[in-house]
């Protein structure tokens, strides 16, 4: 009887329970018609220079926007530009979980540059609006408001790398650059070749304390490790190492192999090795191709990863600026040699987008 008498009050316990499920109301987002959309208030003109570029920041905000729950919301600032005769584009800035959104006037260049199509060093009339939003799922855009931006053409900076796979040499330790000019983020490719290769990352050709050794980074891929005088160590491979300064962090991503591969083979099936000169800083085809000829780079020994020009036809390059000129290898067309004798490739891969040149055989 005593187990009958529990189960009662059991099966009880569990009917009130239901009934208690049933009987709540289930929390429901306001119809969207009832939703005041954000108001985004006037802003001032907005000026970019090299003072200020990374040392100051701008400050949007709009009213609050009430969805009837207390639930999250995500404000996102959007540009939009339409220049006179031309397409009119939008760029996104960035979110965040408030109606005040604060940002790096370089995070507003690069959205004006590079998102909106404006000229650095130049002047234009855009528009700014917020999109107030519930998990993606309601959204309410804002008014329009408009003020005139100035951009800046930042410099590009770099840092130098020295390490074992260069005796040392801190006299010819190799510069990196920025990946966009002001952002603090660097890239390169190198080749270590032997394991537990030691590494540090100066400011310059000098052993003057600025040289960033495993501890200076906050963060670290989980290839990298320490060696007991704290340099940083990679195995024997071909490393893309990524160093963001503003994040103190280091990532370091292996290939197994660069080459070409091109028009000399009717198959494209027979590549030609890239050699990675330590003193240079700089990967050469361990073969020379003939002018004219089409290839493409190629990473890990296949197609999976492989580069072309953007851009047209390549041209020799000669004596070119390191940061700006040259065949840009972000995917596209074939790479085409210059006309003329034979040439060996070599790839720039201390920046983004890389850079190739051509030395006569």
């Amino acid at each position: 009887m005593k187990y009958i008498k529990y189960l009662s009050m059991l099966a009880g316990a569990a009917f009130m329970f239901a009934s208690c499920q049933t009987d709540v109301e289930q929390p429901r987002l306001s119809p969207i018609e009832d939703v005041e959309a954000p108001v985004l208030n006037d802003h001032e003109d907005v000026v970019i220079n090299g003072d200020n570029i990374t040392t100051e920041k701008v400050t949007f905000s709009c009213t609050k926007v009430d969805f009837g729950q207390p639930v999250e919301v995500t404000y996102s600032l959007y540009f939009s530009y339409a220049p006179e005769g031309g397409e009119a584009k939008e760029a996104f800035v960035g979110s965040a979980n408030t109606n005040v959104l604060t940002f790096e006037k370089s995070v507003l260049n690069s959205a004006a540059v590079n998102g909106l199509g404006i000229a650095a060093n130049d002047s234009a009339d855009i528009n700014a609006y917020v999109v107030a939003s519930v998990a993606h799922l309601e959204t309410e855009k804002s008014n329009s408001i408009s003020f005139n931006i100035t951009t800046y053409k930042a410099m590009f900076k770099n840092l130098f790398l020295v390490g074992a796979f260069q005796n040392w040499g801190i006299d010819k330790a190799l510069p990196f650059w920025e990946v966009v000019a002001g952002t603090g983020i660097y890239e390169t490719t190198v080749e270590f070749t032997a394991d537990d290769s030691g590494f540090k990352i100066p400011d310059n050709r000098a052993w003057d304390g600025s040289e960033r050794g495993f501890d200076w980074f906050a963060s670290k891929s989980e290839n990298l490790t320490a060696s007991d005088d704290g340099n940083l160590v990679l195995n024997k491979g071909i490393w893309t190492l990524n160093v963001d300064l503003n994040a103190k962090s280091i990532q370091a991503t292996m290939y197994t192999a660069m080459d070409i591969a091109g028009s000399w083979d009717a198959n494209w099936s027979v590549p030609i090795a890239m050699k990675f000169d330590a003193n240079a800083g700089v990967w050469r085809s361990e073969k020379a191709i003939a002018g004219g000829s089409e290839f493409k780079v190629r990473m890990n020994g296949g197609w999976d990863i492989s580069y072309g020009s953007t851009g047209a036809a390549a041209e020799n390059l000669g004596e070119f600026d390191t940061l700006t000129e040259g065949i840009v290898l972000e995917g596209g067309d074939n790479i085409k040699a210059p006309e003329g004798g034979n040439v060996f490739v070599c790839v720039h891969a201390d920046r983004t987008p890389w850079v190739i040149s051509y030395e006569a055989e």
